[in-house]
């Protein structure tokens, strides 16, 4: 009889816990999303992979969404330094000569790139790079 009256209760405050700390999380951006000099869309993505959890470098946010036009856009929210960081390019979700394709892990500072510049015709061929001091750097042959 004990059990079932302690049950309801525990449970309660396992969700509600848990529901608090992804309001803490979320609080971290508040600045980002409640600002008018971002899309809905944008927002949206930010927050989804913030409640989430860091998908890059340990503690960084990677996230995608669309930009119109065919094009995917994409983004890294450095925790450590709270800012956003541009993928090199747009890119469209599918093309002759390649669809979009991103590689990168929570383990490591290195993402790569497959797929066309919704810009221009530049085509990237897995490139890949570095995250460092809030910026991209192109991994090239030597490094």
């Amino acid at each position: 009889m004990i059990k079932k009256r302690l049950v309801s209760p525990l449970i309660f405050l396992f969700v509600f816990s848990l529901y608090i700390h992804s309001a803490d999380k979320v609080s971290d951006i508040d600045d980002i999303i409640y600002s008018e000099d971002y899309s809905d869309l944008f927002k949206a993505s930010l927050k989804n992979q913030f409640v989430l959890g860091p998908n890059f470098n340990k503690y960084d946010y990677v996230f995608t969404y669309s930009c119109g036009g065919g094009a995917i856009c994409g983004n890294i929210f450095s925790s450590s330094e709270h800012a956003l960081i541009d993928f090199p390019t747009e890119f469209l979700i599918d093309s002759q000569e390649g669809d979009f394709n991103i590689d990168y892990s929570i383990d490591v500072n290195e993402i790569c790139f497959t797929g066309k510049s919704a810009y221009d015709s530049t085509f990237y061929d897995y490139d890949c790079y570095k995250f460092s001091s809030g910026k991209l750097i192109k991994i090239t042959g030597n490094q």
